[in-house]
């Protein structure tokens, strides 16, 4: 069984990998996994051998940040009640 709305995964785009892996260390006990040449330094932090996020390295002219994806049942739905509560959808 799953929860509608609930979050399934994150994602952060970084400057500095090596800096962000020592402070999620040392803030949440996060061990960073190897970058993946393959999909663009992408890794994965592990909360006791369990995937719990991911990251990558971003461009200096784009911006980082967080991106949550959550999962819905209604794809249509959930989108008009965003822009009914004064979100925007991209």
């Amino acid at each position: 069984m799953t929860l509608p709305r609930r979050p399934v995964w994150m994602d952060l785009a970084t400057y500095s990998g090596a800096e962000i892996s020592s402070f999620y260390a040392a803030v949440c006990g996060w061990t960073a996994g190897e970058g993946s040449d393959q999909f663009g330094g992408y890794f994965m932090f592990f909360n006791h051998d369990v995937p719990v996020v991911g990251a990558m390295p971003t461009p200096a002219d784009q911006p980082g940040g967080w991106t949550m994806y959550i999962q819905v049942d209604d794809v249509a739905s959930t989108l008009s009640a965003i822009e009914a509560a004064g979100g925007s959808v991209a």
